[in-house]
């Protein structure tokens, strides 16, 4: 029922890591306005390696320096750094505050090491197994990221932006996939969680099987500077009042007018900002996305960040799932949850028979 995921061990591989900061809706909230808080983890999170500890390293090294050398093969600083280039040359990274992104800088550091020397270790033993996978299966995983963009991007886009090309992505992703196969290999006989097992989670986590109110809703941005002058604000008012009339009239289409005319990167996708929870946007755009008819285009409204026309699409009321409604849910989580141990277990023991020598000679 669950399967192994190689993020579980690796940090992923480079084509996902570099694919985590493609535009996400939250993030573009915060650009035009309407989210209340700003979060810049998930990035972070993305394929966390589970077993070691990551590995400091000196801020000022030179390029042909040796971070870390794993039964005799190498990974060089320079060779490292190229890759961290995929991380820092996206907009996402750009636009984050200078400690936030050093910080995430050194994080992708250390995770690169540890996912090399996973790697090194993972692949030997694969190799031990003759594990192999075809092009047909580089072909479909290289399909499943395609899936996963944003309806404006495209994957030779962004390549060409992180500065890969299509040989080093296949190489990266069959390495992954015999790694993924490997483990999933390694956990085939552990068992699915048990019915019983199943109920007991439920009922000792019911919160979290509740489901927030949520709304799901599409606008149409002109920002104005906070330290915009009057004459300003009523020129951009006059403009969004005007948008909005013939909105209301049904002389106009939201998309059209929103790709044309709205200061929000969700302009690319007609204003639609997807479906939020109480709490994630300013007040005066929570009060409008809760309170409006479905489907009403709403009067203007003024935040901190400018005008908004707002269209609420569909709205869901709080509820509780059922236990019938979330039992696989569940059950993927435990089983999944015993996988991971195995794997993390694993993982050590072949890292425990590794000759491992970070920089200039210090063994693990």
């Amino acid at each position: 029922m669950s399967t192994i995921r190689t993020e579980t061990v690796l940090v992923a591989t480079v084509a996902t890591m570099a694919l985590a900061f493609v535009g996400c809706n939250k993030e573009e909230a915060e650009t035009c306005g309407c989210s209340g808080e700003a979060d810049h983890s998930q990035a972070a999170e993305q394929g966390n390696a589970v077993v070691s500890e990551p590995v400091p390293m000196a801020a000022a090294e030179a390029p042909s320096k040796v971070v870390v050398t794993v039964n005799g093969k190498q990974l060089m600083r320079a060779d490292m750094m190229e890759e961290l280039k995929m991380f820092t040359a996206s907009p996402q990274f750009a636009s984050m505050p200078p400690e936030q992104g050093e910080m995430l800088r050194q994080q992708m550091e250390s995770r690169l090491v540890d996912r090399f020397m996973n790697q090194i270790i993972l692949s030997a033993e694969a190799d031990k197994q003759s594990i192999e996978v075809t092009d047909a299966d580089i072909d479909a995983m290289i399909e499943e990221i395609r899936g996963t963009l944003p309806p404006q991007a495209t994957l030779e886009q962004i390549m060409e932006e992180r500065g890969m090309d299509m040989a080093k992505l296949r190489k990266d992703i069959s390495a992954d996939l015999r790694i993924r196969a490997l483990l999933e290999n390694h956990t085939a006989e552990i068992p699915d969680a048990a019915d019983e097992a199943v109920a007991e989670f439920y009922e000792q986590n019911k919160a979290q099987f509740s489901s927030p109110e949520t709304a799901h809703a599409r606008h149409i941005l002109l920002k104005f500077e906070a330290d915009a002058d009057d004459a300003t604000k009523a020129a951009k008012k006059t403009e969004i009042e005007g948008y909005q009339k013939q909105l209301a009239d049904g002389t106009a289409d939201f998309e059209k007018l929103a790709g044309e005319h709205s200061d929000c990167p969700s302009g690319q996708r007609g204003g639609d900002l997807g479906s939020f929870g109480r709490g994630q946007m300013v007040p005066a755009f929570e009060t409008a996305a809760f309170g409006q008819e479905i489907n009403a285009v709403g009067p203007v409204i003024e935040t901190q960040f400018g005008y908004h026309i707002v269209q609420v699409l569909e709205r869901a009321e709080a509820g509780q799932r059922t236990l019938e409604e979330v039992k696989e849910e569940i059950a993927q989580q435990l089983t999944g949850k015993e996988k991971q141990t195995a794997v993390e277990s694993y993982l050590a023991s072949l890292r425990d028979q590794a000759t491992i020598t970070y920089g200039d000679g210090d063994k693990e």
